[in-house]
């Protein structure tokens, strides 16, 4: 799997990148449901 986290959420330590991070290592491979593990406070800079 080929992802560029830091590029897309600026502090990959917080909430969203850690719970992103944790299904990744799970086995966790769609797209969407990544996406979906997002917090409702993540904004775009």
């Amino acid at each position: 799997m080929n992802l560029h986290l830091h590029k897309v959420i600026s502090d990959i330590t917080g909430l969203t990148g850690m719970s992103i991070i944790r299904a990744i290592v799970a086995g966790e491979r769609d797209p969407q449901a990544l996406a979906a593990l997002k917090h409702l406070r993540i904004r775009s800079s």
